[in-house]
């Protein structure tokens, strides 16, 4: 996992994530998935590969807003974490939603894409109590993105 981390921050190079560097919803996402694993298995067995769903976590972004390809992944990760960094990234071809049902499918896919969900909807309440205008309604609007996005998927992880 340390080494899918610096490939990921060297990968993401100066890109900021908010006013903090991109490190800090790796970090984030990597913090959220260890919470909502502990608690998800303490409910059902979840089937996962602990090294490969973690590494994948910090790798999620790097295909969509990097220039890093599927192959460069595949060759110091392995398929199996190039496979899921690629569910993960969401196409300019396809619809959020379309985006959403796609990560459905893969079980290792939805942990991660949970995860950053998860995170992302905090950083968005947290903006939201100082956001105003036009900026407020972008941010309220994301948020109600990420909860139905959140919905859809959490059926797949407790469906039986």
């Amino acid at each position: 996992m340390i080494k899918a981390r610096q490939f990921a921050i060297e990968a993401h190079g100066d890109q900021m994530y908010g006013s903090q560097p991109y490190v800090f919803h790796l970090d984030g996402v990597h913090s959220e998935l260890v919470s909502f694993i502990s608690y998800a298995s303490s409910i059902r067995d979840l089937d996962y590969d602990e090294e490969v769903i973690f590494t994948a976590a910090y790798l999620h972004d790097v295909i969509e807003d990097t220039d890093t390809t599927f192959e460069a992944i595949e060759e110091v990760f392995g398929i199996k974490v190039a496979q899921i960094v690629l569910m993960l990234t969401h196409s300019e071809h396809e619809t959020y939603g379309e985006y959403i049902v796609r990560v459905s499918k893969d079980p290792n896919a939805i942990l991660i894409k949970i995860a950053d969900l998860f995170f992302n909807k905090e950083q968005s309440v947290t903006t939201l109590k100082t956001a105003t205008g036009a900026y407020k309604k972008i941010v309220d609007h994301r948020l109600g993105k990420y909860e139905l996005a959140l919905l859809y998927l959490s059926r797949e992880i407790w469906a039986t």
